[in-house]
């Protein structure tokens, strides 16, 4: 059985979620999201925040690989230069954490992600895990 975490970055959010399980078959452990409070006005505080957070939530999953989802590239030609510079800094955050925490991590869009495990699976869980997620919020 293998644990691991993956993440997506958005300009104000970080989603999260931990599985277990085979490549094939991931079982669900926990989902969140993380947000530094409003009261953090200063990107440098919000970057500390989020690192601590990390390291909070490593500590108590304990996986052993990582995932980092970036956008995929299609979407660059059209985002906003200023919320791709700021996911940018909290990936690299999120990257420094997991390798502080000596934690494999694999680093890119769906795609390589999928590849780089060499599991098909990956998308067909996140698909899934949407519809069910958005059908238990209705």
């Amino acid at each position: 059985m293998v644990k691991a975490i993956g993440f997506r970055v958005e300009p104000q959010i970080v989603n999260y979620a931990v599985v277990e399980g085979t490549k094939q078959e991931p079982i669900l452990v926990a989902h969140d999201k993380m947000s530094p409070p409003d009261s953090y006005d200063k990107e440098c505080d919000k970057l500390v925040w989020y690192r601590k957070r990390l390291l909070t939530i490593i500590e108590q999953y304990q996986p052993q690989y990582g995932a980092i989802r970036l956008p995929e590239p299609s979407s660059f030609k059209t985002a906003n230069k200023d919320s791709l510079l700021q996911r940018a800094r909290i990936e690299g955050v999120i990257l420094e954490g997991l390798g502080t925490k000596k934690i494999e991590c694999i680093v890119g869009a769906l795609a390589t992600i999928s590849s780089e495990i060499n599991s098909k699976a990956a998308k067909k869980y996140l698909s899934n895990f949407v519809k069910i997620h958005y059908r238990l919020k209705k």
